[in-house]
C-alpha cells in the first residue's frame, strides 16, 4: 500500500460509565492554565472551558472571570460570554466559523495575565455520514454474583470520506439528549413540564482517521458507542454524532492524548493536562499551558431511539409507580435537578 493510501484508526476503549474521570499517568504541575474549546462552521454557539491544574487524578479547577475573545484572519473580534464555572460561550454574531478561515484565541485572566492561541486554519474537506443503532444483550455478573442479561444500545456509523489533494484528518464524537415526562400527581391543576437533558460527550470510543489522497474511503458499521439502557430511554433518546475535520496539529494533539490517557472524553471535557497544546503566555512563552483551541469543519448526524424499540421494562414516572414512604426514582419527581436539564425542547426533538 502506498504512503498516500495509509489509513490509521486510533481506538480508545473507554468505559460507558459517564461518572468516570480522566486518569493521568504523570504528576501534574499545579495552578497551570488549561484551555479547551473549538470553533466550527456549524450553526449555533461555540464553547470554551478554562481551568487550572490541580492535584493528580482530579479534574482541573474551573476558572471563571476571564475575558476571552476570538479573532479571525481579517482582524474581526468577538467576545465570549462568561457563563460561570469556567464555561464560556461565543454566539457567532460577529465571528462565524467558515472553512479555510483562520482563527486565534485571546485570553486575559482575572490577575491580568494574557494568553493567545497559535492561528488555527479550519480544514475544508468533510465526509458524508449516516448512523443507525442496534439493541444488543451481554452477559454480566450482577452485584449479587449472578449472571444476568445487560441490554445495550450500539451506535454505528457509515461514512464516505472524500478524495483529497493532501492527507485529511477526521474525528467523531457523540453527545446525547433525552426527555423525561415527570410524575403528575392525581388531582393536580397543572403537571410539571417535560425535561430535556443535554448530556455532553464524556466517554466514548474515539475514532480518528487519516484519509487517503488517491480515492474515496467508505466504511460501514463503525462502532462509535455502546450505551447501557436505563431510565434515559423512557421517552425519546437522541444521539448527536459530529464529524470533525481536523488539521495536522490537532490530529497530533489527540494522538498524544490517546497515548497518555487511559480514559478520554470530548474536546469540551477537561483535556489531559500532561499534553502541551497551542496556547501560550504572551509575556512568557516558556510557561507551561495545557489544552487546545481547535478550528474544525463539522458535519452533524442524528439518530433517535423511541421507547418502543427497547425490549425490556423501564419503570416509568406514572403516579402508580410511586412507593409509599418515598419514590426511589427521584428524577420522576424533580427532573430539573438532573445536570444539563432544561424545560425548553430543542427545535428538532419531536
Amino acid at each position: 500500500m502506498q504512503v498516500n493510501n495509509v489509513l490509521l484508526f486510533l481506538l480508545l476503549m473507554l468505559s460507558n460509565n459517564c461518572k468516570d474521570r480522566y486518569q493521568f499517568s504523570a504528576i501534574r504541575t499545579k495552578n497551570k492554565l488549561v484551555v479547551n474549546g473549538s470553533i466550527t462552521d456549524m450553526e449555533g454557539p461555540s464553547y470554551l472551558k478554562l481551568g487550572t491544574t490541580s492535584q493528580i487524578e482530579k479534574d482541573s479547577d474551573p476558572l471563571p472571570g476571564a475575558h476571552v475573545s476570538i479573532i479571525d484572519e481579517n482582524g474581526t473580534r468577538e467576545d465570549y460570554v462568561d457563563m460561570g464555572d469556567g464555561k464560556y460561550r461565543m454566539d457567532g454574531k460577529t465571528v462565524k466559523g467558515s472553512r479555510n478561515g483562520t482563527y486565534m484565541l485571546e485570553i486575559e485572566l482575572p490577575d491580568g495575565q494574557k494568553y493567545r492561541s497559535s492561528p488555527e486554519k479550519m480544514p475544508s474537506p468533510t465526509g458524508t455520514d449516516s448512523a443507525h443503532f442496534k439493541v444488543t444483550k451481554d452477559k454480566v455478573i450482577s452485584s449479587e454474583g449472578y449472571l444476568v442479561d445487560n441490554t445495550n444500545i450500539a451506535v454505528l456509523l457509515n461514512t464516505r470520506l472524500p478524495k483529497t489533494e493532501a492527507p485529511a484528518y477526521f474525528r467523531w464524537g457523540i453527545d446525547e439528549v433525552y426527555c423525561i415526562i415527570p410524575t403528575c400527581r392525581p388531582g393536580s391543576i397543572a403537571c410539571p413540564p417535560f425535561c430535556y437533558i443535554y448530556q455532553p460527550v464524556s466517554k466514548f470510543n474515539l475514532k480518528i482517521i487519516l484519509s487517503s489522497t488517491s480515492h474515496e474511503l467508505v466504511f460501514k458499521g463503525i462502532l462509535l458507542q455502546t450505551r447501557a439502557v436505563d431510565f434515559t430511554f423512557l421517552v425519546r433518546h437522541y444521539f448527536n454524532i459530529t464529524q470533525y475535520s481536523m488539521n495536522l496539529k490537532a490530529y497530533d494533539y489527540w494522538k498524544k492524548a490517546e497515548l497518555l490517557t487511559e480514559r478520554n472524553g470530548s474536546i469540551f471535557d477537561t483535556p489531559p493536562t500532561n499534553i502541551p497544546g497551542n496556547i501560550y503566555n504572551i509575556a512568557d512563552q516558556s510557561e507551561q499551558v495545557f489544552g487546545y483551541f481547535e478550528a474544525s469543519a463539522g458535519v452533524l448526524t442524528r439518530v433517535f431511539i423511541d421507547r418502543g424499540y427497547i425490549p425490556i421494562d423501564i419503570t416509568s414516572c406514572d403516579w402508580s409507580y410511586l412507593i409509599p414512604g418515598g419514590n426511589p426514582y427521584s428524577y420522576c419527581l424533580n427532573c430539573n435537578a438532573i445536570k444539563g436539564s432544561t424545560n425548553i425542547p430543542p427545535v428538532w426533538f419531536f
